[in-house]
């Protein structure tokens, strides 16, 4: 079982039964080690039919007493390093919500992070989670009071003052640990508040994420894709687009690197996809053969890839807290030195380039004096127009300042 559980493999297979081609990871793994054990190659000869040891409920068995053995090496880890701090998360799986809970630790002069339950929650208020915590702490004969730090979500039922996860465990007995909201999470909601401020912004990943849906939402619409992509010699680097998540930011950094490096063959599928007559296409054609899509799309793309790094770097076990500090403020001042005119031309610029280069025609900005009728018109440029109207660094590099210090 340990090399199943090592690879992430599932044990069992859709048909186990003696002429099955494939019996699952665990019967065919056995098959295999028989040609090479004599015992065990006798004893799936010859087992009476209703006792095999093989069967799931076995399986399960043999997994919980690995997960026993691994649980009681990590406890004692933990009660020879005394003090340890626990982190908590949840997600959402098939409907059902689940909390990993993780001990963080030094043990032999190395911090360790070790998973020791995925447990599934009904309840996801701040007494009930903590609950859990404390059950699992004491059912491994741990003891609370050596609990120094607790890291989680922002979330009010975990961070909470009077009615949080953090709180109640203090309330339990670690009277002496200390809440950290994660760092990397912070900057992610940071990211998320700067874009959803801004309809420009937002408009681009809208884009986006209807060029998934709708290239996803048929085979034959991804077919013609696939076949785009061959047409236009695109083979390396990342061609396909995911679904985007609130605060996994990640994901939208792949996705304007798919849409860059993709874009001639998206164009293709939807222009073939127009002829034929479907709507949605020409509206996602019309979107986005625009030089304020493309422009907007480098820029975001080049925010992103500076903020991935640090957020990458912040989630890191080897994290060191001055080189943290330094990369934050890093991100906040190559993100300042992009506010101003001089840079929105060369972005511009680039935009102009890379639409000539993959042999795209698209639109123009569109008029850019159109402003307030009650207004006072002045002449405005369109580095000008595009820098005060697209752009979200200020929010961006403002919120990073009040949120991540």
């Amino acid at each position: 079982p340990t090399f199943g559980e090592a690879k992430y493999r599932a044990f069992r297979g859709h048909n186990e039964t003696n002429d099955s081609a494939n019996r699952g990871n665990f019967l065919e793994e056995l098959l295999f080690l028989s040609k090479y054990d004599k015992p065990l190659k006798r004893w799936m000869e010859t087992h009476p039919n209703n006792l095999s040891y093989f069967s799931p409920s076995i399986q399960n068995e043999m997994i919980g007493i690995l997960s026993n053995m691994i649980i009681e090496i990590i406890r004692s880890e933990v009660i020879s390093a005394k003090y340890f701090s626990i982190e908590c998360d949840e997600v959402t799986s098939h409907k059902r919500a689940f909390m990993s809970v993780i001990v963080r630790y030094v043990y032999d002069y190395c911090i360790w992070e070790r998973c020791i339950k995925l447990h599934r929650v009904t309840n996801l208020t701040g007494q009930s989670l903590a609950a859990v915590i404390i059950a699992i702490l004491a059912n491994m004969n741990v003891p609370i009071r050596n609990l120094v730090g607790k890291g989680f979500d922002g979330a009010s039922n975990m961070s909470g003052k009077d009615e949080g996860v953090q709180q109640h465990l203090t309330a339990a007995g670690a009277d002496k640990s200390i809440y950290f909201h994660c760092f990397a999470h912070k900057l992610n909601l940071v990211l998320e508040k700067s874009v959803n401020n801004l309809p420009s912004v937002n408009d681009v990943f809208d884009i986006i994420g209807s060029v998934y849906h709708y290239l996803e939402g048929s085979p034959k619409r991804h077919a013609l894709y696939e076949e785009k992509l061959q047409f236009h010699g695109i083979s390396k680097g990342k061609i396909a687009l995911h679904t985007l998540s609130d605060t996994r930011w990640t994901g939208r950094s792949d996705n304007l690197e798919v849409v860059f490096n993709t874009l001639p063959a998206i164009i293709s599928m939807l222009k073939a996809m127009s002829k034929e007559g479907e709507s949605a296409a020409d509206g996602l054609l019309v979107r986005m053969r625009k030089l304020k899509f493309i422009a907007s799309c480098i820029v975001l793309k080049k925010c992103f890839a500076l903020s991935r790094s640090v957020s990458e770097y912040l989630q890191h076990k080897n994290m060191d807290l001055v080189s943290a500090v330094s990369g934050v403020q890093s991100l906040k001042d190559s993100l300042s030195s992009f506010r101003n005119e001089e840079k929105m031309d060369q972005f511009l610029q680039e935009a102009r380039k890379y639409c000539t280069d993959q042999g795209l025609v698209v639109d123009d900005f569109d008029q850019v004096d159109q402003q307030h009728p009650d207004r006072p018109k002045r002449p405005r440029t369109i580095p000008s127009y595009f820098n005060d109207g697209t752009f979200y660094l200020d929010q961006d590099a403002r919120a990073i300042q009040e949120e991540v210090p």
